[in-house]
């Protein structure tokens, strides 16, 4: 079973460093846009997931696998932003605070 991280304890190891996303939409001359990321490099610790599934659907077969990023709390969090992680990119699907105002859980998804 995964470790499950007790947030309300005043020491989480924060061993990992994630690459947190947020785009940006600008246009060029001609009007077109042009989707750019800025990046911030913060601290975290991973939550590992026990759930790995296959979707399939419009004849595509999708792997996924959920993983729980802790970071100290931020309150600029939305969900079109993404995670670079060990060279993967994950979407954020869940944001909430553990407890209030001290951590942050970002639940992810790796999409292969």
């Amino acid at each position: 079973m995964a470790k499950k991280y007790d947030c309300t304890n005043d020491y989480i190891s924060f061993d990992r460093v994630i690459d947190l996303q947020t785009p940006v939409v600008s246009r060029d001359t001609f009007g077109a846009e042009i989707l750019t990321w800025t990046s911030d490099i913060i601290p975290a610790s991973i939550e590992p997931q026990n759930n790995s599934q296959e979707e399939i659907g419009s004849s595509k077969k999708r792997a996924y696998t959920t993983i729980n990023f802790i970071i100290r709390y931020r309150d600029l969090l939305y969900e079109k932003q993404k995670i670079v992680f060990e060279g993967n990119d994950y979407d954020i699907i869940g944001i909430t605070e553990v407890p209030r105002r001290k951590y942050t859980r970002i639940n992810a998804v790796l999409i292969r």
